[in-house]
């Protein structure tokens, strides 16, 4: 059993990696650009492995000192398991905003260069094993839902992610919470994200806007509603205006049936949230949706820990390496 791993946050923008130790402590962060689209897909794999390398020899290790590499990418990750649970395949990536990177042909060249086990899992589960691997003295079992352009959730059940059959366990942003609601990107109506994820809210207040409201968010917009943002919809709400605080209050009942649902389905020892969304609004979102938990929970599950994650901006490489660390 090796101390160390090497995790990597494939982002749209930027390339997060760094060493993982056992502690749960990243070593040596590094950042690079990520690929803007006219790169040659193997010259991409080529660079990432020479900043593994160079990493490694900064701090004294090889390829042989480290367990092996885990990946976290945005987006559903299909994949084939064996009875025990363990991954036997990847299949692919349902679908991946980032430019020229696949991430299933990444593991392929990774795991051919370094002879090593490489894990490749979604953005939003590597947060959860993040979450859990900081608090793996105190819980085993571990929700997480972030909230940001979308919504989407993590799972750690008696220590160990759950995936789900077909690799896309926990998108909690299609939780249904309203019937023949508003329609979702996944072609369903009233999914949870579609009402209090970042892009549903905006495109909420565009119908409210095309529909002929003239308050705020209009005047913020001036009268364009291609020009709506997040932040918008809740200055609405700070302000008083009606129409913002209608949204509002939409996406939070949203956001409190989707967190008790989790709760009662799950009985975890803690809930995180987190996401950018979230993080910026906490101080409108987090209050209710607490005190809806507290309130209607089932009895024995009504006052679990509700906690703001603080991973930061390299929870991603340390969930993913910390990948290694987990018997999946």
């Amino acid at each position: 059993m090796k101390e160390y791993a090497v995790g990597i946050d494939l982002g749209g923008t930027n390339i997060r990696m760094g060493i993982v130790n056992r502690s749960s402590h990243v070593i040596s962060p590094l950042s690079f650009s990520s690929p803007q689209g006219d790169e040659k897909e193997e010259e991409v794999y080529e660079n990432i492995y020479n900043h593994i390398i160079t990493l490694l020899e900064e701090n004294g290790l090889t390829l042989s000192d480290i367990e092996g590499i885990g990946i976290g990418l945005a987006n559903a990750i299909k994949r084939v398991r064996n009875l025990d649970g363990s991954i036997k395949k990847y299949l692919g990536i349902v679908k991946s905003n980032i430019k020229v990177i696949n991430g299933v042909n990444l593991l392929v060249y990774l795991r051919e260069r370094t002879g090593l086990k490489i894990l490749l899992e979604n953005d939003v589960n590597v947060g959860a094993v993040g979450e859990y691997i900081t608090r793996k003295d105190k819980v085993s079992n571990l929700v997480t839902v972030y909230m940001g352009t979308g919504i989407g959730g993590g799972v750690i059940i008696d220590r160990k992610l759950y995936f789900g059959s077909h690799g896309v366990a926990m998108e909690v942003g299609h939780i249904k919470v309203e019937y023949d609601g508003p329609l979702c990107v996944c072609g369903s109506r009233g999914c949870w994200e579609s009402i209090a994820g970042g892009a549903g809210l905006v495109n909420r207040a565009k119908e409210g806007i095309e529909s002929g409201e003239k308050g705020y968010i209009y005047k913020m917009c001036k009268g364009d509603p291609e020009k709506i943002t997040t932040k918008m919809v809740f200055d609405a709400k700070r302000a008083g205006d009606p129409f913002g605080e209608r949204l509002i209050e939409r996406a939070i009942n949203s956001s409190k049936m989707g967190i008790v649902s989790l709760i009662n389905l799950f009985d975890p020892d803690i809930v995180v949230l987190g996401g950018g969304l979230f993080h910026a609004q906490k101080d409108i979102l987090l209050a209710p949706i607490v005190n809806y938990v507290r309130e209607n929970a089932l009895s024995a599950v009504r006052n679990t820990p509700i906690e703001i994650s603080t991973l930061g901006k390299w929870g991603g490489v340390l969930g993913a390496g910390s990948l290694l660390f987990l018997d999946i």
